[in-house]
């Protein structure tokens, strides 16, 4: 017997996935690429992963956490390009990663109601 799989709710976990794989591989990545110190590297995985853990447990305050965090990465890095006058094009792709990631988590609907959905669930 197949249950019946609300659309937006699917769309939302889908995004969250896409969200979690593409702020850890972007941490992953620079620390491949020697742009970031690598001392820092844990310190972001953890922070990260635990605000991830949190969003699939559809805390709200860890979704505004992390959209402030990765506007605030795609905002230094665009900052970044403006003052030292030329940036890496993988770092310019890292910035609309991240201003994707912040903008999907913060106004998608589809987001909202995978959390509301996982709240509900008491995971």
């Amino acid at each position: 017997m197949t249950e019946d799989v609300d659309p937006q709710l699917e769309k939302g976990r889908r995004l969250v996935v896409a969200i979690s794989v593409s702020l850890i591989g972007s941490i992953v990545l620079l620390a491949a690429l020697g742009m970031s110190e690598l001392n820092a590297v844990p310190i972001q995985l953890a922070v990260t992963g635990l605000l991830l853990f949190q969003i699939f447990r559809g805390r709200a305050w860890a979704r505004w956490v992390l959209v402030a965090f990765t506007g605030l990465a795609a905002a230094g890095t665009l900052g970044q390009l403006a003052s030292a006058g030329e940036l890496p094009p993988v770092a310019i792709a890292l910035a609309v990663v991240y201003a994707g990631c912040a903008a999907a988590l913060a106004f998608s609907p589809a987001v909202a109601r995978f959390m509301q959905a996982r709240r509900d669930q008491g995971a």
